[in-house]
């Protein structure tokens, strides 16, 4: 008799907490049809909610063509703050996405502490030479280190570094068109198992002053493209852009 009564009371128990479990999550409200109610798919980390309304990203996704306008996968509500949204953006501000990896100059970054503050009225542009790199992991994006040049900036850190940007992969191109004397240049920077790294400093065969090179900045694969807008026309040829391949490691 005790056995049975013992048996009955596992029984019941086991009952109550399947019954409690399918309390917990009941499929009430399902938008994936994954047979689990959407509010526990987001609290067990099985969806996103970047938007915190409480609807599981996939499911905002497929409610209107409009949320994701670059099919990135990402609601466009919850793509990356634009940089002139950011603390001290200006004009310098700048970013660049391609795939999962985003570039995003930092317009915060401090002038140097022996720079001799504006004159009254006078407004000098932020100091952009950091580019932080992010990458998507999920809905999410983390940072995943700093482009910074090893060399120090010329003209009182005016060379434009990050005026434009690329990246492909593993490799990275920030142009600084007035860099160099005002002839401008180009670094690429390569991400390794120690972070990213500066792997070469790249510059027009026959520098000119005023090129710009460095300008505008391309990156697909091992080749690299570079513009110099304001070249002269027999600077390398033809006055546009200088492709450049492979690159470093490829």
């Amino acid at each position: 008799m005790r056995i049975f009564v013992s048996a009955f009371t596992a029984l019941l128990l086991l009952v109550a907490t399947v019954d409690s479990s399918a309390q917990v999550c009941p499929p009430t409200v399902d938008c994936n049809a994954n047979g689990q109610a959407d509010s526990c798919d987001i609290s067990q980390g099985l969806s996103d909610d970047c938007n915190f309304n409480g609807i599981p990203d996939e499911c905002d996704l497929n409610a209107a063509l409009n949320a994701d306008c670059n099919m990135n996968g990402i609601l466009d509500i919850c793509e990356p703050v634009p940089p002139v949204q950011l603390i001290g953006g200006a004009a310098t501000s700048n970013s660049a996405m391609n795939g999962n990896w985003m570039l995003v100059a930092d317009p915060a970054e401090p002038p140097p502490a022996d720079e001799p503050p504006p004159l009254p009225g006078e407004i000098h542009p932020p100091v952009v030479r950091i580019v932080e790199v992010f990458k998507r992991v999920g809905t999410r994006w983390l940072l995943d280190g700093y482009l910074v040049p090893n060399d120090p900036t010329d003209q009182d850190n005016l060379d434009g570094f990050a005026f434009s940007m690329a990246i492909s992969g593993d490799t990275a191109v920030i142009g600084a068109p007035m860099g160099n004397g005002h002839t401008g240049k180009a670094y690429v920077f390569q991400r390794t198992e120690n972070g990213w790294i500066e792997a070469q400093v790249l510059q027009a065969e026959l520098p000119t002053f005023g090129a710009l090179y460095g300008f505008s900045v391309d990156i697909m694969g091992s080749d690299i493209v570079i513009g110099a807008p304001q070249a002269p026309l027999g600077d390398d040829g033809d006055g546009d852009a200088d492709p450049i391949g492979p690159t470093p490691g490829g």
